[in-house]
């Protein structure tokens, strides 16, 4: 069977089963090397995933068929569950699971059979798909599912690589001017810049502050790369090395040569190394300067965006301060909506504790303990469904939020009656 990486323009149409979240053998794997044309890629995860379709009356390209399209179905399932938190997606999974059903062709970038075998009625394949992650992320915000995107740590970015000769790697200040070759330094930039940090080069954004530290021509110590994240009030440091060997030691023929790139990012404040991220990547044998320079920058670009992802998780766990918001209420004059509501709100992530502070004929003020921005906990309510009525947010404010119970029945005790 043909088990070269397929473009998903190759593959043809194929329905995703309905079924989301099904039982899968899965693993995110770093992305092992880099293409020529790596500029182009959107930022993907790779996925490898085993699945299975019984084979019908003897035809066994259409069990295959469906053992592929199960597979990368999976592989997508997989990618969004690693993008949402758990309380997320047993909220909403109704809603996310209509929101991807038959639809992972649009977020499967390329695939390749890696094996497969006929196991007495079933057909088996074990695949390896490029998701893409970015593409997933965006449907999840248009969908509402995703509130907003992620502030993310200002990073300093502290990257050194090898010349052409395949010496010790060197601090290479970025190029300004956009005149020099493209370097490892500048497809971290691009890749990070991308996905929402704000960087600091110092070479550029500091040149005389670098100056005061001796090592600016070799890879910084974690001392002094820290030294100066504090100085440059940065919060993240990352650290790189790119590696290439001399054409002496690359066998003739061989056609490419490889290279390494390691990437680490530590919390300027306390020097916790938060992510690491460290590949092989392929440069071309030849003395073209243009197709070695495209290789350190798409080798760059690709790491960057696994780093990157890495931080946004570790970042998104930092406990969030508890703020006391005041819930100030209209619609309140139907006591059994309001006495739902407020056992739902109890029950809602982040909700430490709640008080009611005054009830009125048709208003009332709660008090509520609550572990993130008052923005947050209005999104929640908004999209919190119930039977008998709705939750309008009015307005919001950092420490308050107005907000109405809309009912949804008519007053069938008070309507007239019909007449004879």
């Amino acid at each position: 069977m043909k088990d070269a990486m397929k473009k998903k323009s190759d593959t043809g149409a194929f329905q995703a089963p309905n079924v989301f979240f099904s039982l899968i053998v899965s693993a995110m794997v770093l992305l092992l090397s880099a293409l020529p044309d790596a500029r182009a890629i959107a930022p993907s995860n790779k996925f490898q995933v085993i699945r299975s379709a019984l084979v019908v009356k003897g035809d066994f390209s259409a069990a295959r068929n469906a053992a592929v399209a199960e597979s990368l179905a999976a592989a997508v399932d997989t990618a969004v569950m690693a993008l949402l938190p758990r309380d997320t997606l047993i909220k909403q999974f109704k809603t996310v699971s209509k929101a991807f059903s038959g639809k992972a062709d649009q977020f499967i970038q390329e695939y390749k059979v890696l094996t497969e075998s006929v196991v007495g009625s079933e057909y088996r394949v074990f695949i390896e798909a490029v998701v893409r992650t970015d593409k997933i992320q965006e449907h999840l915000f248009n969908a509402g599912i995703m509130e907003a995107r992620q502030k993310l740590p200002k990073v300093l970015l502290l990257i050194a690589e090898s010349p052409r000769s395949g010496s010790d790697p060197v601090f290479r200040p970025p190029d300004a001017t956009n005149t020099l070759p493209p370097s490892t330094e500048a497809g971290i930039y691009e890749a990070m810049i991308e996905k929402g940090h704000s960087i600091i080069r110092p070479a550029i954004d500091a040149p005389q502050l670098l100056k005061t530290f001796p090592a600016i021509k070799t890879a910084f110590s974690d001392t002094d790369a820290l030294e100066l994240g504090k100085r440059l009030e940065a919060e993240v440091v990352v650290l790189g090395k790119s590696l290439v060997r001399p054409k002496s030691q690359i066998p003739s023929g061989s056609g490419s040569s490889p290279g390494d790139l390691s990437i680490r990012a530590l919390k300027t404040d306390t020097g916790e190394e938060i992510a690491v991220v460290s590949q092989r990547f392929h440069i071309p044998d030849s003395d073209d300067d243009k197709a070695f320079a495209d290789a350190l920058f798409s080798a760059g670009r690709l790491g960057a965006a696994d780093l990157s992802d890495r931080i946004a998780q570790k970042w998104s766990r930092k406990t969030e301060a508890i703020a006391s918001i005041s819930l100030q209420m209209r619609g309140t004059d139907r006591l059994e909506n309001f006495v739902t509501f407020r056992r739902a709100l109890v029950e809602l992530p982040g909700v430490k504790n709640m008080r009611i502070e005054e009830i009125q004929t048709n208003e009332a003020k709660i008090r509520v303990d609550f572990q993130g921005p008052s923005s947050t906990l209005a999104n929640t309510l908004a999209r919190s469904v119930f039977e008998a009525f709705e939750v309008l947010i009015l307005e919001t404010a950092p420490d308050r939020i107005l907000l109405a119970l809309s009912h949804r029945k008519p007053d069938t005790d008070t309507a007239p009656a019909e007449t004879q």
